[in-house]
């Protein structure tokens, strides 16, 4: 049996534990349900999670990854190098080669422009990304090809490559920035205008998920669509050689036109225009590409 006086306490005691118990269920919690912490949203500007490392390991392995099925599916001789055909251009001087337009005006800028965007797309400057462009295309004229390196390639590639991979990434950024968080199309579009743009945002998710702030350029963009048609060659010599069905596709855009109020030109590229040209036909697919020009 337990004194009248200790129960009458121990139940005093309950009741207060309870009373204590049940305010501190009533009383609302920092971040509970219905508060939910907010989360920050990186800056693409403060740069917390750009990487040196990663488009260092994604340049090297898309140059092995091209090498690899030019070799195999291209020409194994010009390709099919080793540490013998790496050592020799490494200690031999660069020389002028005389590859097609095609592929010195047209591939190796855009080649480049790989290099270029998956530096730029993981956080880093222009002048940082340079760096990076002209990495890569040493390593290709030294590792990617048995031919001795090519001081023009160097140019077309390292050089060239920052002007179409800047101009690349500026329009994908700019349709990604259409909204938050960009839907599947606008997706679909960045990455199909910047490949490694696209390919970084897919992989590395969140930490590259900022968007680059483009600060409201005022812009002029023109897309003309046409075709041809030849029906009567006066000149019986030229009638086999005429194409007489072809398509035409220009795309133009200028992009920071002066006079906007509160833009400013502090970063490279601020001001460039992009104009594209194409002409397919059956008869020379490959070759559809007419010009190019960004300045």
């Amino acid at each position: 049996m337990q004194p009248d006086g200790l129960r009458s306490t121990r139940a005093g005691w309950l009741r207060w534990v309870l009373l204590t118990s049940a305010l501190a269920l009533m009383t609302p919690r920092v971040g509970s349900a219905e508060e939910p912490v907010p989360v920050p949203v990186q800056s693409w500007e403060a740069g917390a999670h750009k990487s040196f490392f990663i488009p260092a390991l994604e340049i090297g392995g898309f140059i092995f990854g091209l090498n690899q099925i030019d070799r195999h599916f291209v020409d194994a001789q010009e390709y099919g190098s080793d540490a013998h055909t790496f050592w020799k251009n490494l200690t031999s001087a660069a020389v002028i080669d005389n590859d097609p337009f095609s592929v010195n005006q047209l591939g190796h800028p855009y080649q480049g422009s790989i290099y270029y965007g998956f530096s730029r797309s993981a956080g880093l400057t222009y002048w940082q990304s340079l760096l990076y462009t002209l990495g890569g295309s040493f390593l290709w004229e030294t590792y990617g090809e048995t031919t001795p390196p090519s001081l023009n390639d160097h140019i077309a590639s390292g050089i060239a490559g920052t002007f179409v991979g800047e101009a690349l990434f500026r329009m994908a950024s700019l349709l990604l920035e259409g909204s938050d968080p960009p839907g599947f199309w606008r997706e679909l579009g960045a990455t199909v205008l910047s490949p490694p743009t696209g390919f970084n945002r897919l992989v590395f998710g969140d930490r590259f998920a900022a968007v680059f702030p483009s600060h409201n350029p005022a812009m002029f963009m023109c897309v003309r669509l046409g075709a041809t048609l030849t029906t009567h060659v006066t000149n019986a010599g030229l009638a086999d050689s005429v194409i007489r069905q072809e398509g035409n596709i220009d795309f133009a855009m200028t992009y920071g036109f002066p006079g906007q109020p509160g833009y400013r030109y502090t970063r490279p590229f601020d001001y460039f225009h992009f104009e594209f040209a194409a002409v397919p036909n059956a008869r020379n697919v490959p070759n559809a590409i007419e010009n190019v020009l960004i300045v």
